[in-house]
């Protein structure tokens, strides 16, 4: 039995211990709510009279506080929601030793000097997220304010633009099949609109973009089909979007619908022209980064496969023609959360 519960004693106990050699630099005082010291990964419980040691993490919860005196009556008061490390204290002012280093993580600490402030203040340091303070007085007020995770949810709009490129197959089935693949690429520009819900460690979206852009082929001449006009009028999507938030950045895919708007034009003396819309589908991947909490910028690459429509061109007399189309773009955007 004596064997059992030493055993226990040593599994159990030792861990939330200091390690030997150490000693205690101060006691805890004026415990409201909870309050907990994490020491070599285990959580105590604080009460009034908790004793206190180097390298321990001291933690309140909401509405919480607590109160600490070190062995040279520096008195350190943590308001709630504070966590803090002791990463030094060292008072032996016989062998004129003296140094305190206070690791802040968040919350707000009030400080009261003791002997080593009164001694040696530039002994005392306080380190935060971004700086590390000395001691300048015999009293002052820590803060620092836990940085908010950027919430990606919201109705946004915006602008974009870009380059695409693309493969249009034109085929005309009469007089042999006066086929063209011409490559047409150009600036593209537009808008759009949005919505995102973020929901734990993912981001769902839905958005909807139009755009315009200089993107056409003119006659072919010299060449067999030489009449055969081509312009790109507009283009636009309707996509949903799934991405995974890094903090401030947002790594996405999205796909659903692309449209388009083709204008087939015979150029020679009294022929026609005739127009309409593709649909098709839309893949695509993007990153976007959140310049302010309602300012957003993003980098993207669309896929779009168009499909074949139908086209009937007039003239002294009516011809058919069919146009493949598919297009790859590159586009940046800005955007404004509401």
């Amino acid at each position: 039995m004596t064997r059992t519960l030493m055993l226990f004693f040593f599994l159990t106990i030792l861990p939330g211990l200091a390690s030997a050699g150490d000693m205690p630099i101060g006691t805890t005082k004026n415990v409201k709510g909870e309050v907990v010291i994490c020491r070599n990964d285990h959580e105590i419980p604080v009460e009034v009279g908790t004793r206190l040691y180097r390298n321990d993490r001291i933690r309140t919860g909401h509405d919480s506080t607590v109160g600490v005196i070190f062995e040279d009556n520096t008195v350190l008061s943590l308001g709630p929601k504070t966590e803090l490390v002791i990463d030094e204290y060292v008072f032996a002012p016989e062998k004129g030793l003296l140094s305190m280093f206070i690791r802040m993580i968040k919350g707000t600490a009030s400080y009261l000097s003791g002997i080593i402030g009164q001694q040696s203040p530039e002994s005392v340091r306080f380190q935060l997220p971004d700086a590390t303070i000395a001691l300048r007085g015999t009293q002052f007020l820590v803060k620092v304010e836990e940085e908010e995770k950027h919430n990606w949810s919201g109705v946004y709009a915006g602008l974009f633009g870009g380059h695409s490129w693309m493969k249009l197959k034109y085929h005309e089935p009469g007089l042999g099949g006066l086929d063209r693949n011409p490559t047409i690429d150009g600036g593209v520009g537009g808008f759009f609109f949005g919505f995102n819900r973020h929901a734990g460690g993912v981001v769902f979206g839905l958005e909807v973009d139009g755009g315009v852009g200089n993107l056409g082929e003119g006659a072919h001449a010299g060449g067999r089909n030489s009449y055969a006009a081509f312009d790109v009028d507009w283009n636009g999507h309707l996509r949903g979007k799934i991405g995974v938030p890094v903090d401030k950045t947002l790594l996405y895919l999205a796909g659903g619908l692309a449209l388009v708007k083709v204008t087939v034009d015979d150029t020679d003396p009294g022929w026609g022209q005739d127009d309409a819309v593709h649909l098709g589908y839309s893949l695509g991947a993007g990153i976007e980064h959140a310049l302010t909490k309602n300012l957003w910028v993003r980098f993207e690459y669309l896929f779009d496969d168009y499909g074949r429509k139908d086209y009937s061109v007039s003239g002294p007399y009516t011809y058919k023609t069919k146009v493949d189309l598919e297009a790859s773009t590159l586009r940046a955007g800005i955007s404004y959360r509401f």
